[in-house]
């Protein structure tokens, strides 16, 4: 998938109200298990391996705007771990 974060600093003390945005090509491989599927209660787990992988990086103010690619982690690897239960 694809996914866009940042910040922007408002309340910034600085007269150029800073903004980081990001772009990313995210891939994800999970599983899942679900126990007792034949009652009304049914727990689960899943997991998942994601990773990010970023495509764009910068920083603009009321000025100009800055690339900084070059000084921002190109992957981001993470683990997602669920538990839960299902009803029926």
């Amino acid at each position: 998938g694809y996914s866009q974060k940042g910040a922007r600093f408002a309340n910034s003390e600085a007269d150029y109200l800073p903004r980081y945005r990001f772009s990313y090509l995210d891939f994800s491989l999970g599983a899942s298990y679900q126990f007792n599927t034949e009652k009304k209660l049914a727990p689960f787990v899943s997991a998942s391996l994601t990773q990010h992988h970023l495509l764009t990086a910068t920083l603009k103010n009321s000025f100009e705007e800055t690339d900084i690619k070059s000084d921002i982690s190109k992957t981001d690897i993470g683990l997602h771990i669920a538990v839960g239960t299902d009803y029926e």
